[in-house]
């Protein structure tokens, strides 16, 4: 009769790999508390980790919270709502709806604007739906509050590439490989335009 140690067991269950079981317990919880708001989005967040979207849909119901009622939220019910607006997002993104997954990540910045991962999202995002100047914003923007922040510097050097700026693009992959010289993304994108150049020099002779 204790909704919280159904959820509890549930995130341990889950972080075990046993997301079957954990969703169980999550529902369970939510039988003793149809409110309880954090085993709501535990159960969407196992849902969506096992393939299940339109169960995981259903669960983050995120209609129900009203705009109106984010004012007098605590920052942890903040922190939540925020991820489930990203893990909605994400769901969308993964079936190639990406108007409402850009949608829902504006949401949870709305929520959580210090989220610079959500903002990488979304830059990912506009990027996708060839909006590229959105695109750039969101991730200049990033970059602004974390300079360091390599993988949104990775994604704005695509969002380079796509709109014709090769040497602006390189120099971002460059920068991202002096933060981090391991970085396998950026790394492959340089080599990616090396290939390109050699290629047009030799067809050019």
């Amino acid at each position: 009769n204790f909704p919280d140690l159904h959820n509890q067991l549930g995130l341990a269950l889950s972080m075990n790999g046993d997301r079957r079981d954990a969703a169980e317990e999550f529902r369970r919880a939510l039988e003793l508390n149809p409110n309880y708001v954090e085993a709501r989005l535990n159960l969407a967040i196992v849902f969506n980790e096992m393939g299940q979207y339109d169960d995981a849909l259903r669960e983050f119901n995120v209609e129900r919270m009203r705009d109106h009622e984010q004012e007098n939220l605590s920052p942890e019910v903040r922190s939540y709502l925020a991820e489930s607006h990203m893990m909605l997002g994400d769901t969308y993104r993964n079936v190639g709806m990406l108007v409402d997954a850009s949608q829902e990540y504006r949401k949870a910045l709305k929520l959580s604007p210090q989220y610079l991962d959500i903002k990488n999202k979304l830059g990912a995002t506009y990027c996708e739906m060839g909006l590229y100047q959105d695109s750039e914003t969101e991730l200049e923007e990033a970059l602004v509050q974390n300079p360091r922040y390599v993988a949104a510097r990775v994604t704005l050097g695509v969002v380079l590439l796509h709109s014709g700026r090769k040497t602006r693009a390189r120099e971002e992959w460059e920068k991202c490989l002096t933060l981090d010289p391991e970085n396998v993304r950026a790394r492959a994108y340089l080599e990616l335009l090396e290939r390109e150049s050699s290629g047009q020099e030799s067809r050019a002779q």
